[in-house]
Formats: structure tokens, C-alpha cells, sequence
């Protein structure tokens, strides 16, 4: 039997009875402002990953990796949001019309990048796509439930966990709950007003086929990430 994936903090996986289940999905939902990037970040340092961006140009990402504790090893990171053309950019200054020139980007979408990239996981490893808020606010509901059955069949075929980072908007992507309904586990990370300032929380209300989560764990972010024990929230 395939062992639990360590979160990378070692109270959570106390919690979580060793770690995340291979083979299965995580839905990290957190507000924009958050830390909920470095919960990627210290899991990505647990085994090789594929970090699958949406908004951020794979650049950037890497440079930020590169500068998080002295550097994350083994992330292949790839940008598979839109690839807008500078040849639309040049129509739509000609045309004045933006939506013709949208209409002749044959980039592909995010759902089949996102779909092409997950197909090429072949070992054990940790699947992030970051955010999955771009593909949440789609209305092809169709297509965005086979990018996440794709995720899970290759999770479970390669004991993977994929990790979907959804960021919480004033308004809910409409499809949110189709994230939630699929993941296999959920976390929320929020920001509250404590008397030492901002805390970091994390709640756990979902942990299919898992240890049951019924306390807010408090998170400390220092040099490593990790949870208060010393006392109940």
C-alpha cells in the first residue's frame, strides 16, 4: 500500500493520519490576498510536481520559486492560460473592432491545455493548477467535468495527488461546486483578525475516505510553514 504525501508541515499530516491519499484530488479555497500559495509551495517540496499556471507567465513562477527558501527543486512549471497573438493586437488597432480580432486567436483554450498537460503524467507526483478559478468561471461545464476526471484518472493511475487552487471572489465562480463536489478533500484557508494581528487559519471540511477534521488549525508562516499546537481555536 502506496504511503500518504506529506503536506510538508508535519502537525497537518498528524492530522491528516501521514499526509494526502494518493490518487487523490485536493481543492484549496483561499482569498486572493492570502498565504494559501506557500501550502503549494512546501507540498511541492515533498516530490516532483507539475505546476500547471493559468494566469502567471511560467517565468515569474519560477523566479519566485527560485527565491522561496532558497529555492524549490523538481517543479516543471507550465503556463496554459490564453496565448493572446500580437498579430490579433495589430487587427484590432487596424479594425477598431477587438471582437473580430478575438475571433481569429486559435490558441488553444485553458480546458485543453490544462487537459494535454495532465495526460503527460506518467510517475508519482503532485498536480497543481493555479488558479483553477479561470476554468471555474467557464460555462462549459461539460468540458471543465472531463479536465477533472482526467485529473483524478491520472492521479489514481500514478498514486498523484492534483491540487486545485480556487481563489474566493465577492461572487462564486458557477462552477465551484462541481470543484467541491469532485475533490476528494477541501481545504479553506482564511485570514481573521486575531489579538496578535492577521492569523492564517485553516479549516478541513471535507476528507473523503480520511481522518474527520473538526478543529480550525492555526497557521504560522516563518522560514517553514507551520501549525500552533499550542492551543485549541
Amino acid at each position: 500500500m502506496t504511503e500518504n504525501v506529506s503536506t510538508g508541515i508535519t502537525g497537518l499530516d498528524r492530522r491528516l493520519d501521514g499526509g494526502l491519499q494518493p490518487g487523490s484530488l485536493l481543492a484549496v479555497v483561499a482569498p486572493p490576498d492570502s498565504q494559501s500559495e506557500r501550502l503549494l509551495h512546501v507540498l511541492m517540496g515533498e516530490r516532483p510536481s507539475l505546476y500547471l499556471s493559468t494566469l502567471r507567465p511560467a517565468a515569474a513562477i519560477e523566479d519566485h520559486l527560485d527565491r522561496a527558501n532558497g529555492g524549490i527543486d523538481a517543479v516543471d512549471v507550465r503556463y496554459v492560460g490564453n496565448h493572446a497573438s500580437m498579430d490579433n493586437e495589430f487587427v484590432a488597432e487596424m479594425t477598431g473592432d477587438r471582437s473580430y480580432a478575438m475571433s481569429l486567436d486559435d490558441s488553444r483554450a485553458p480546458f485543453d491545455a490544462v487537459y494535454e498537460e495532465i495526460r503527460t503524467v506518467d510517475s508519482q507526483s503532485n498536480v497543481i493548477v493555479d488558479p483553477a478559478t479561470p476554468l471555474e468561471e467557464s460555462d462549459r461545464s461539460g468540458t471543465y467535468q472531463t479536465v477533472l476526471n482526467q485529473l483524478k484518472e491520472r492521479a489514481l493511475a500514478t498514486d498523484s495527488v492534483g491540487v486545485l487552487h480556487c481563489i474566493e471572489h465577492d461572487r462564486t465562480p458557477p462552477l465551484r461546486e462541481m470543484t467541491l463536489n469532485v475533490a476528494d478533500a477541501v481545504w479553506r484557508f482564511d485570514l481573521v483578525s486575531g489579538s496578535d494581528g492577521i492569523e492564517y487559519r485553516l479549516r478541513i471540511p471535507k476528507n473523503r475516505s480520511g481522518a474527520v477534521i473538526d478543529e480550525e488549525i492555526k497557521i504560522l508562516f516563518g522560514h517553514e510553514v507551520s501549525i500552533d499546537d499550542s492551543r485549541t481555536i
